[in-house]
């Protein structure tokens, strides 16, 4: 019943928001048009388009809405969405840059660093669906430019408190200091709490020996944490081709957390990490279009599980060390040349190494009814060549096409191999309310470090085990997107995506053992073809939103899936309104948005419907120097996706809790406050 009314509370909202403005307060002119009762002011378009990018103007996206960081600027861009902390672009995965360098970094840490940065810093943000090869990256890019600070000494502090079934606290402070060509900037943040997940999960597990165990057991994980973080920068700048950059990220975790199981299993597991990470980085470019730049990170992730565990046909008791040690570095080097006004040429290369020391023991507390993992220890080296050209051509002054061709050296212990990854991008921009853009893209995704170690962790009492697997090999992904832009405000994407030896993984109840194993392993493929489609509607000066709808089909085919292969496919869709009450202007807001996502698969996961709604008061003084938000998340406690598997003799479902969070954030500019960039820190594929 909650799920049902997410969207129609979120409709009746919209519906009456004309009850909220003050027609008196209008102004009409030759762009107003009248509706009864209503009326509706023409909006100046936000996006303008330079040969493959949308740059879309922030600041007006943002105004009236109290939109105070960097990460909720850009989810308000069209076709953006955020699931669980997770940005994408018209469903796919994005990579966001500042000023043109690259942020390939977990969700996270992406979240830490795009929220401390001011919303009123961001000049302009790029929104490139099909990204030319000399931005080191290929797929969506999203390239956030910031504005350049003036001479002086600058700063923000920012304290929030956060309230779901536990409290959390965070503290950060960001220094920035300019002098002509010179300036440097400081980022510290603290966070401390409590974080509570309750799970049941439910299975009727049938063994090759005519045994048949029901399943059901109820897991509640309390956890303590800390995290200190802290950002040092000092950059150069003769002009805007020409500067020298130097940066150190550092970060440091703990965690402790406890995990009480019962039902059928009684259980009660102790975890314990700490986690450590220093990266540098030095970047130089030249005025002839040469830039170089190197990267150095090391990351350390020491942990330990004590486990005490009573199942229906086994008993565990032991304990576990493990750790995670990366060393990586990378080199970069990128020349362009303006060949003549209408042709230019760039080609460059990478080369990233990493080495990976990792290492798991076991060893007995108590009695034990089964062997253990054996010990292990692994030493081994990865290298990723990519070497790449690439061509920009204005055709006319309407059509310009992008031309690029990569070769690609993937090398692990178990994979050695090159690939070949083009893209064109062909862009129609004539002088009229139309902007067309057809682009294809290929690339290569590689999963996490940790994946392909033979290392066994346990799981809900020792019914489930993390497995992992050497022989997993990066996925190929080929991308269509045809683009069409209609008065710079409504947004139309069209794609198709094809992902060859795609990965996920999924669970698999053991014929022969009371377990379930969580596996990483590759399909035959995963395609999907869908739209999205992105409004915005302003009535009068009181009331503004923006409604985005996305609909695909996907399918999925594994002919290799343990004895159970399977060629699903399923129609899905997603609403997101959004509602941007303006009770004072420039002072007071209101912001209420709500999403729904229908019944959806992944691999034999049956997903089922889930939405949240979400809202915030937003009060800005003192010459919007200060800020104060209050705000509250999942409202309904809705948002939770409780997958279910009734796919033959596999029977499995799991049941998240969803808690209410709700919050308040206090933040102080002073000195003009200007955000500078900085690069960060790639950990995507670390273990976490």
């Amino acid at each position: 019943m909650k799920k049902s009314s997410t969207f129609f509370i979120m409709l009746l909202l919209a519906l009456s928001a004309h009850a909220q403005i003050d027609n008196g307060s209008l102004m009409v002119d030759s762009i107003i048009r009248t509706l009864p009762e209503v009326m509706v002011k023409g909006q100046r378009p936000i996006v303008k388009t330079d040969g493959t990018k949308l740059i879309y103007n922030i600041s007006k996206l943002i105004e009236n809405k109290g939109i105070d960081n960097a990460y909720d600027a850009i989810r308000l861009l069209p076709a953006v969405n955020d699931h669980n902390g997770v940005l994408s672009l018209s469903g796919k995965s994005v990579t966001v840059m500042l000023n043109g360098k690259k942020l390939t970094i977990d969700a996270d840490q992406l979240n830490t660093l795009l929220k401390s940065i001011p919303a009123d810093q961001i000049k302009s943000t790029e929104v490139i669906y099909t990204a030319p090869a000399k931005y080191l990256v290929r797929g969506a890019v999203i390239n956030i430019l910031l504005n350049h600070a003036h001479n002086n000494i600058q700063g923000n502090i920012i304290t929030s408190y956060n309230q779901s079934h536990y409290a959390k606290f965070n503290d950060q402070i960001v220094l920035n200091y300019n002098k002509g060509k010179f300036s440097a900037n400081l980022i510290y943040k603290f966070d401390k709490g409590k974080r509570f997940s309750k799970e049941r999960e439910e299975a009727i597990h049938q063994l090759s020996d005519g045994n048949i165990y029901n399943i059901n057991t109820k897991s509640s994980l309390l956890s303590k944490y800390t995290e200190n973080s802290i950002r040092f920068g000092i950059d150069y700048n003769w002009s805007d081709y020409h500067y020298l950059s130097f940066a150190y990220n550092g970060s440091f975790k703990r965690l402790n957390g406890e995990n009480n199981i019962s039902g059928n299993i009684e259980s009660k597991i102790f975890n314990k990490t700490e986690s450590t990470l220093h990266n540098f980085s030095l970047s130089y470019a030249l005025p002839c279009g040469l830039s170089l730049a190197t990267e150095y990170t090391y990351y350390n992730l020491p942990s330990s599980q004590l486990l005490n565990s009573t199942l229906p046909n086994r008993i565990l008791n032991f304990s576990s060390e493990e750790r995670q040690k990366i060393n990586r570095v990378e080199f970069d080097v990128v020349k362009n040349n303006q060949l003549s006004e209408a042709l230019s040429l760039n080609f460059g290369a990478y080369y990233t190494l990493s080495r990976d020391h990792s290492n798991q023991y076991y060893s007995s507390t108590g009695n034990n009814t089964e062997n253990f993992p054996v010990n292990d220890s692994f030493l081994a080296n990865e290298d990723i060549v990519n070497i790449f050209v690439g061509t920009d051509y204005n055709i006319s002054k309407m059509f310009t096409i992008n031309l690029s061709l990569a070769a690609e050296y993937y090398h692990n212990p178990s994979w050695n191999k090159w690939c070949m990854y083009p893209s064109v991008i062909m862009t129609y921009a004539p002088k009229s309310p139309h902007f067309v853009q057809l682009g294809f893209s290929s690339q290569s995704v590689f999963p996490n470090y940790w994946e392909v170690k033979n290392f066994t962790d346990y799981t809900n009492g020792g019914y489930d085990l993390i497995v992992g697997n050497p022989a997993l090999k990066p996925s190929r992904e080929y991308n269509i997107n045809l683009l069409y832009l209609f008065r710079k405000k409504y947004n139309l994407n069209v794609w198709y995506n094809y992902v060859d030896d795609y990965f996920k993984q999924i669970p698999y109840q053991m014929p022969d053992e009371l377990k379930v194993i969580y596996k990483s392993l590759n399909f035959n493929y995963q395609q999907q073809l869908g739209f999205q489609l992105s409004a915005p509607l302003n009535i009068g000066t009181k009331y503004s939103s923006n409604f985005d709808i996305m609909i695909a089909w996907q399918k999925e085919k594994c002919t290799q899936f343990y004895d159970i292969p399977f060629n699903r496919n399923k129609l899905w869709a997603r609403f997101n309104l959004r509602n941007t009450f303006i009770v004072i202007p420039n002072k007071l807001f209101v912001n209420l948005n709500g999403v729904i996502r229908t019944k959806a698969i992944q691999a034999i996961y049956d997903l089922p419907a889930s939405g949240s709604v979400d809202a915030n008061v937003v009060y800005q003084f003192w010459q919007k120097k200060c800020m104060l938000k209050i705000y509250c998340n999942d409202i309904f406690e809705t948002s939770s996706i409780n997958p279910e598997i009734h796919y033959r003799n596999q029977k499995l479902k799991m049941d998240f809790t969803a808690f209410r969070n709700w919050g308040i954030t206090f933040s102080y500019k002073f000195g003009s406050f200007t955000h500078k960039d900085y690069d960060e820190v790639d950990t995507s594929r670390f273990k976490k």
